[in-house]
């Protein structure tokens, strides 16, 4: 991951970026991404708000095969094995983002984030206690 960090009295431009690549065990296949979000906003001792793009970029390929039992059709040997992949990926890049974090103390805060654009909408949101 990297970062590239602005700040002029209360405000606060951000520019992250992270890669990710994973191989997850139930599913055959590679799940890469990269995520490169600009984030602009004000940043208050308790409240931070922050507003900018988000790209995203994800493609699955998932590969197998099943056996069908064709011993009822006539000529047809009395199983037939199909092979097949399915190749998927996300059909927009680009979205739209809003989020803010919260401090209500020192040890609770307050997160949620929400993106929409083309295809792709999401929510994010959480609460957190720090000991």
């Amino acid at each position: 991951m990297w970062a590239v960090t602005f700040a002029i009295s209360a405000w606060v431009a951000a520019l992250l970026g992270s890669v990710l690549v994973a191989v997850v065990g139930w599913m055959p296949g590679w799940i890469g991404s990269g995520l490169v979000t600009g984030s602009w906003g004000l940043a208050l001792p308790a409240l931070s708000v922050y507003i900018g793009p988000a790209y995203l970029d994800v493609t699955v390929d998932l590969t197998g095969s099943f056996t069908l039992d064709t011993s009822d059709i006539p000529g047809a040997p009395p199983s037939t094995t199909l092979d097949y992949l399915v190749t998927q990926s996300n059909k927009d890049k680009w979205n739209f983002l809003v989020g803010f974090n919260w401090d209500l103390t020192k040890a609770w805060s307050v997160q949620a984030e929400s993106s929409a654009g083309g295809s792709r909408q999401g929510f994010v949101g959480s609460v957190t206690w720090r000991f």
